[in-house]
């Protein structure tokens, strides 16, 4: 169950302040809330007259959260200590174990040294809450502050308010997917337009659109009922939306994905020393695995992702099991296969930033088992995106027929598809079929993101644009382009450009880095982000894996992704 607050806010200001808000705090109590939001704006004198209230809420046991409506950063974009000063001293006289403030305008020449100094030591924690003006509730400045933060160590973190987004214009899921690192509350409201303006209003119970966003939250996070609240029997009224926001996860909430995949995933060893692998003694434990490596990176990225496979009833197979879950996907429908193993392979270590030799022992494996009777359409019409690649088609017929079926139903429900050829030509009885069939696989996805020798062997064209003008002839709607360390081409049917790739100093090992970009791009088309953006997204998740030994481990967070990324 959820820890659910009351914002005193939400029986509205007239009731409030004839009332008091200290009226509230056996309401709240009364009707299971784990505590109260105190609001310093429905105070009916400035400075507000604390001591009646606060003794109230020491009696009262309830979680107190202080909210002031005092920007932390002037319009100078330096914090404003005289604000903030107040703001904690009255948090310290009510009691509060939380002081909740709107950004103001936060810059890139803000400093945040002050802020960490006053916090240092403080018993109150402090949250910035996304607000409903443009330097404030939208996602540039917030990402920059947070990110910030996060880097120098000032430990301040976010109230997401899921209403709030509607008032910039902000979509609250792309938000979700960008700010859940750093959200350590939650304030819940529904939104709806009457007479040409935006009201809050209450949740409802059938609409499963903020159970997606609260999914995307870690579980241990209080939710806040900020929504109006009126009628004869507040007490009852309060105590049902306080039962509603308190679900464990709802099942339509727990099957929503963003985006779903299938392949095989291996254990794979790395070699600790470079040389012939016959020779190499020592070798390091990773995981493998295009579509794995793709499901990583869109997981660190903050999106819910799903992953269809069977292991074997083995050691490898619960290694595979336990590093996805540590890093957030979902494997509810990975099978495990009782009759066939679950594959590895052996990587040499390169030292020159050439591609290293794979070795790879996955014929027979459980992941190549995998067929039409595996697919669950629950399970994938919960997610919004599906990610294809050429390898896991090519392990068998029943593989591939799977294949087939996936895109045909992910088309046939409306969903987005991209689509990564990721060539393994020792995988096809030859080149002539792997030709055919990658090509008839890509002609059913929406995003396709060939690598430039992929696409010259694929399409017979020599050219960037040529390859591009022959997958949205065959229905794509968007080509990206792989072009190593030239960067990467795109191409729609109303836009193309070239993105340059972004410099590293070392190059340490290239295998992931095409899974690292197609997370990359995808989670940008995802937000809605220009296509010049989403393909520069995509170089830098790259870059970020070619200077790391193993396939995903140099995959970034969202934190160090926009922490890289150009102002």
């Amino acid at each position: 169950m959820h820890a659910v607050n009351v914002v005193t806010s939400a029986y509205g200001a007239s009731l409030v302040q004839t009332h008091g808000q200290q009226h509230f705090i056996a309401l709240a109590a009364v009707a299971g809330a784990a505590g109260i939001e105190i609001r310093r704006e429905l105070f009916p004198t400035t400075p507000p007259e604390l001591g009646p209230l606060a003794d109230a809420l020491a009696h009262s046991h309830l979680d107190v959260v202080y909210s002031a409506p005092l920007e932390l950063f002037g319009t100078d974009g330096q914090l404003d200590l005289a604000r903030l000063d107040l703001a904690l001293a009255e948090a310290v006289e009510l009691g509060a174990s939380t002081l909740k403030l709107p950004l103001g305008y936060y810059g890139a020449g803000s400093d945040l040294a002050p802020l960490a100094q006053r916090l240092a030591g403080s018993p109150v924690r402090l949250l910035v809450e996304n607000d409903q003006t443009p330097y404030g509730g939208t996602l540039a400045p917030l990402v920059a502050f947070f990110t910030a933060c996060r880097a120098e160590g000032v430990p301040v973190g976010m109230t997401f308010d899921i209403g709030n987004w509607h008032w910039t214009g902000t979509d609250p899921l792309v938000a979700a997917v960008a700010l859940a690192p750093y959200v350590d509350y939650l304030h819940g409201k529904g939104v709806e337009a009457r007479g040409g303006k935006l009201h809050a209003v209450p949740l409802s119970e059938s609409d499963a659109g903020w159970r997606r966003l609260f999914a995307h939250f870690r579980a241990d996070i209080p939710r806040a009922i900020e929504f109006p609240l009126s009628g004869g029997d507040l007490a009852a009224l309060t105590a049902r939306y306080v039962a509603l926001l308190a679900e464990p996860q709802a099942p339509d909430a727990v099957d929503t994905l963003d985006v779903v995949t299938f392949g095989e995933a291996m254990a794979m060893f790395v070699a600790d020393e470079p040389g012939d692998l016959a020779a190499v003694a020592h070798f390091s434990r990773r995981l493998a695995g295009a579509e794995t490596n793709f499901c990583v990176g869109m997981a660190r990225l903050g999106y819910r992702v799903g992953w269809v496979s069977r292991l074997g009833q083995d050691a490898f197979g619960r290694f595979v099991r336990a590093t996805l879950a540590a890093e957030g996907v979902d494997c509810r429908c990975v099978a495990t296969d009782s009759r066939y193993p679950t594959g590895f392979q052996l990587k040499s270590r390169a030292v020159d930033g050439s591609d290293p030799v794979v070795e790879y022992f996955r014929k027979g494996s459980a992941a190549s088992r995998l067929s039409r009777a595996d697919f669950d359409p629950a399970y994938f019409s919960a997610a919004r995106h599906f990610h294809c690649t050429g390898v896991a088609p090519a392990l068998s017929d029943d593989t591939w027929q799977f294949a087939l079926h996936a895109l045909d139903f992910m088309r046939g429900a409306g969903k987005t598809i991209s689509f990564d050829p990721n060539l393994r030509p020792s995988l096809w009885p030859s080149e002539a079929e792997m030709i055919r069939r990658i090509n008839a696989l890509a002609a059913k996805a929406d995003w396709v993101l060939p690598g430039i020798a992929e696409g010259r062997l694929l399409t017979g064209c020599r050219t960037p644009e040529d390859i591009a003008a022959f997958y949205l002839a065959q229905g794509a709607r968007l080509v990206v382009i792989k072009l190593g360390a030239e960067g990467a081409y795109y191409r729609s049917a109303s836009e193309q450009g070239y993105v340059a790739a972004v410099p590293v100093d070392e190059v340490i090992d290239t295998v992931g880095a095409g899974d690292g970009f197609a997370a990359g791009v995808v989670s940008a088309l995802l937000e809605g982000l220009p296509l010049a953006a989403a393909v520069a997204r995509g170089n830098r998740v790259g870059a970020f894996a070619i200077q790391s030994v193993g396939d995903m481990e140099g995959l970034p967070t969202r934190a160090e992704l926009e922490a890289a990324s150009p102002a």
